[in-house]
């Protein structure tokens, strides 16, 4: 994407998230499935994500 983007380098990536998304009705509707383990995944919502070049 071509324009201005400095801005992005003041941005605070954890306030950006809280701030932009809104997961609850995410997790609701995991809980109303059957949870997590419903779907084969454990231990719990977090993730870490490795992107190599």
């Amino acid at each position: 994407m071509e324009g201005e983007n400095a801005f992005l380098q003041t941005l605070d990536p954890v306030f950006a998230v809280k701030d932009l998304v809104d997961e609850r009705f995410v997790r609701k509707a995991v809980d109303n499935a059957g949870g997590l383990q419903a779907f084969g995944v454990t231990g719990g919502w977090d993730r870490t994500e490795l992107i190599e070049a």
